[in-house]
């Protein structure tokens, strides 16, 4: 998927995360599992998401970021300008 092309290109470098909007909290994590599973990665470390009550992210391994888009508002209240995204 287009995601896993942009962390092979160095998107994700210096501790920086891509973060991909879902509009529903089945899709975040059924596509956080399939991209987990063709990178051959653990759910939760390098791929991972965020959804309401259940964050299955690594704040320091986690290059790529499933949200719902609640989710990504939320972040938004603490970090206005997303500075952890790419």
């Amino acid at each position: 998927m287009f995601w896993q092309y942009l962390l092979e290109a160095g998107w994700a470098a210096d501790g920086k995360v891509i973060g991909v909007t879902q509009p529903r909290r089945v899709a975040a994590t059924s596509v956080a599992g399939r991209v987990a599973e063709e990178r051959g990665a653990y759910l939760g470390h390098e791929v991972g998401y965020s959804i309401r009550f259940d964050d299955c992210s690594d704040p320091h391994a986690t290059r790529i970021k499933f949200l719902t888009d609640g989710m990504l508002v939320r972040e938004m209240m603490s970090d206005p300008l997303l500075k952890k995204y790419r």
